[in-house]
């Protein structure tokens, strides 16, 4: 039928989603940030995105989406930015998803975070190497 695109009420949707705990909606939050959609791009923080989707998802078509996402963004990622991220929270990667959010409409369903403190260096093999107790507790990095 009739279906009128709308970029803002889909990532709205896709962060929902997520916050549901789908990772494909997360994926696809990372695909809107990487291309600008309705958001500034962002490579890093899709970067990111997709690094979480890779690590979580069981081997398949999630999986493989966010291995094929990530492949195009690693040289343009530095080592620094990467530790920066590995030192990122969950809960301040969720927190930073949400703001992003260009519509503002019935109140989202909050993500359950079962541990909102991890670091994403500790949950993601892409940026595990990056990652140490020592230089996040240095740097005081949330991002």
């Amino acid at each position: 039928g009739n279906v009128t695109v709308d970029p803002k009420r889909a990532y709205r949707w896709f962060y929902q989603a997520w916050a549901l705990g789908d990772l494909d909606g997360l994926n696809a939050l990372g695909v809107m940030i990487n291309e600008g959609q309705v958001v500034d791009r962002d490579p890093e923080l899709a970067f990111a995105t997709f690094a979480l989707v890779k690590a979580g998802a069981a081997p398949g078509p999630t999986q493989q989406r966010a291995v094929n996402n990530l492949a195009p963004l690693e040289p343009s990622v530095s080592e620094a930015r990467r530790q920066s991220l590995a030192c990122m929270t969950l809960g301040a990667l969720d927190q930073r998803l949400e703001s992003l959010t260009p519509v503002r409409e019935a109140p989202f369903r909050r993500r359950t975070l079962t541990e909102p403190d991890r670091r994403l260096g500790e949950l993601s093999d892409v940026l595990a190497p990056h990652y140490s107790r020592e230089a996040c507790a240095s740097t005081g990095a949330e991002l």
